[in-house]
């Protein structure tokens, strides 16, 4: 997937040494079915320091296991290719 091809739904490229990524409408709801796609890059040399600040994962039960069905957050290291 190239770098924002997604970020009309929402999302998008974080270059800056601070930002803010939220979900669409935060606070309130968001959309189902919503994926937000966020792309931070820095030079190979630097370091990132994700902190939640509000984090609202929804679940289910499954029996007395509690799922997380959905709603998620990934972080992948990528090495980019044509960026640097």
């Amino acid at each position: 997937m190239a770098p924002c091809d997604v970020c009309a739904e929402c999302g998008g490229d974080l270059t800056t040494p601070t930002g803010i990524m939220s979900s669409p409408n935060y606070p309130g709801l968001y959309a189902r079915a919503r994926r937000c796609h966020w792309f931070i890059r820095v030079a190979p040399t630097r370091r990132i320091a994700l902190t939640f600040v509000d984090l609202d994962i929804q679940q289910r039960s499954h029996g007395r296991r509690r799922l997380c069905i959905g709603d998620r957050v990934q972080v992948r290291s990528a090495v980019a290719r044509s960026r640097w």
